[in-house]
């Protein structure tokens, strides 16, 4: 009896540790398992998994350490949003109404949608992680944008040029026509023993 009073009391402690830390377990074994599977990728894929991985990893972080003041700072960002935001309806400019806007309004809407779940901790990483995914979103656009309108300058260049180099030599064809005699020839040359002149044959 005093056998199974003290695994009684052994298992208690495990799920009484579990409840209790139950939050930072978890988030330590998704780093473990996302160490892993980040490990044995294969390396032409590796760079994809860290991509994909990296943002929950480091928001996984944040309900590991628990630390209060790591929370306050990321759960904080709802006012920097809010005033961004603000500031975004407030501007006509095409920044304002095709960047600043959809971002700051989709942190809001993170902030919005991560409100019921428990723990301020784990709230915060989640939040974290989330709005990692959306800057990575944002910056794919832009870089996309970007590339977008180089290849599109990239192509008038080129075009353009095509089209000068190309009129270069129309006009030197057009010169090199216009300063010849419509005859042929002009002036007097032997040609097989005879002479030209004008439109006259002499043998010599």
């Amino acid at each position: 009896m005093i056998e199974i009073r003290d695994y009684s009391s052994i298992l208690g402690r495990i799920l009484s540790f579990i409840k209790e830390h139950g939050v930072s377990l978890s988030a330590g074994l998704l780093l473990v398992v996302g160490g892993v599977l980040i490990g044995i990728a294969p390396l032409t894929s590796r760079a994809i998994w860290i991509v994909s991985l990296t943002p929950m990893l480091v928001g996984a972080c944040v309900p590991l350490l628990a630390l209060g003041r790591v929370t306050n700072w990321v759960n904080g960002w709802q006012e920097v949003f809010s005033s961004g935001m603000e500031k975004a309806r407030n501007s006509d400019t095409k920044e304002a109404r095709y960047v600043l806007r959809p971002l700051h309004g989709s942190g809001l809407a993170v902030w919005r949608l991560s409100k019921p779940i428990p723990g301020d901790h784990l709230t915060a990483g989640i939040r974290l992680a989330a709005v990692i995914y959306l800057g990575m979103v944002v910056l794919s656009l832009l870089a996309a944008v970007l590339a977008a309108w180089l290849f599109a300058v990239a192509t008038t260049l080129v075009i353009a040029a095509g089209l000068w180099i190309f009129g270069s030599k129309e006009e030197d064809k057009s010169r090199a026509e216009s300063s010849a005699d419509p005859s042929g020839f002009d002036g007097l040359a032997p040609v097989r023993g005879r002479f030209y002149r004008g439109s006259s044959w002499f043998t010599e």
